[in-house]
């Protein structure tokens, strides 16, 4: 679903608990309502390179309204965190038919526990009923969505050691299951992409480089199956599983006026088992945040890694992101950013003499006014567009929305 600097965006999870987190306090419970609603117009809503016959006039510009509830529950106990959210998400359209899933629901827990030693152990689980958010389920672009209602969720334990002046670990294990439901009519509607499950798990290694930076050792790993999910007789058959590994050298830490940096380059070897595609060379991923000025913030984000195509192979992704933020007379707030990514696929289709290449480009820009801190109003819009240098897989879209915001959002 085309967002574009989208209104709502759950709580996010606590991120230390030396301080009691921000709510409402009841009992020994801290709560964090909100309420988002938000109406615009969009174009190209289902992000499509031409329109079906059934509807010569799905590209134009429509009214669309979104309207979210959320809620956070937070027990702070000593030094340690439990927290469970929930959101519900209803959209309309104005010609368009009603969503499949026309409520999409996000569950989530935290429990967050810290030693005297130092040491985090966080275990998580998120949980989605959703049928928009395509950026969940396929980090690359190269599914759109189709209005198809899917459950994804990511169990996710953590134990973590990151004191800046002694040596640190991060080791993470999750387990991630993604489901759509069956197509009524596979021959009329078939679902354009793959349900999958399977582990991620990482292992990181800090040694202090003086100050508040380290130099990281990575190691990641992915191992997952791939289902067909528009062939009832298939359930539970993968066609297909994806194996890739990583080993990455990198700095982090914080750089002038206290701003985070994380830098990582490295070797990556990637396979889809059973369709012979495979991937061996450079992998990366940098982010750096700026400080320009008393109260401009820049952010840049890099990254380079392959993933699972819905065809026969896998696709390499550059992207390349930036953003600033600016502040102004304590009631309003700027921002802009913009995206620039470049798919490559691994090997030529079949029937086809040339490997595909994308572009991808993405910007966009809010600005909210603080009528209190609990109430905000949000002025948002954005543009993107996907060219491919096959034929039928190019779009444009735009959209222009505003909103409210109240709560702790």
């Amino acid at each position: 679903m085309l967002a574009l600097l989208t209104l709502f965006a759950g709580p996010a999870v606590a991120r230390s608990v030396g301080y009691p987190p921000e709510g409402l306090p009841v009992g020994r419970w801290i709560l964090a309502p909100y309420f988002i609603s938000q109406v615009g117009m969009e174009e190209n809503l289902f992000r499509l390179s031409s329109c079906p016959v059934e509807e010569p006039d799905c590209l134009d510009a429509q009214a669309v309204s979104r309207n979210a509830i959320g809620l956070a529950a937070r027990l702070p106990v000593r030094n340690s965190l439990i927290e469970l959210r929930y959101q519900a998400e209803k959209r309309q359209y104005e010609r368009a038919a009603p969503p499949l899933r026309p409520l999409e629901e996000i569950f989530g827990a935290l429990f967050q526990f810290s030693f005297s030693t130092g040491d985090q152990l966080i275990i998580s689980d998120n949980y989605t009923r959703g049928s928009s958010d395509v950026r969940a389920i396929d980090e690359g672009g190269e599914f759109e969505f189709q209005d198809r209602p899917y459950d994804l969720n990511r169990f996710e334990a953590m134990w973590t050691r990151t004191n800046p002046s002694r040596k640190g670990f991060i080791v993470r294990v999750a387990r991630v299951d993604l489901n759509f439901a069956p197509p009524e009519d596979p021959l009329n509607k078939p679902i354009p992409f793959f349900d999958y499950r399977g582990f991620e798990s990482s292992f990181e290694y800090r040694q202090p480089m003086g100050g508040r930076n380290w130099l990281r050792v990575y190691y990641d790993s992915r191992r997952f199956n791939h289902y067909e999910p528009n062939d009832r007789t298939q359930v539970g058959v993968p066609f297909r599983e994806e194996v890739a590994d990583t080993l990455q050298l990198g700095l982090g830490g914080l750089a002038g006026r206290a701003k985070p940096f994380n830098l990582r380059v490295g070797y990556g070897r990637f396979r889809l088992e059973g369709t012979g595609a495979e991937y061996n060379g450079i992998v990366g991923a940098a982010d750096l945040a700026i400080g320009v000025g008393a109260r401009t913030n820049l952010t840049f984000q890099v990254w380079r890694r392959p993933l699972p195509s819905n065809f026969d192979t896998y696709y390499i992704v550059n992207s390349f992101r930036m953003g600033v933020e600016r502040p102004f007379l304590r009631q309003f707030m700027a921002g802009l950013s913009a995206q620039y990514s470049r798919s490559e696929y691994g090997d030529l289709f079949e029937g086809e003499t040339e490997i595909r290449k994308d572009h991808r480009y993405l910007l966009e820009a809010y600005f909210d006014w603080f009528v209190h801190p609990r109430v905000a109003i949000r002025l948002a819009g954005g543009h993107q567009e996907r060219v491919s240098s096959f034929d039928d897989n190019d779009f444009k879209a735009s959209a222009a929305t505003i909103g409210l915001r109240l709560g702790w959002f």
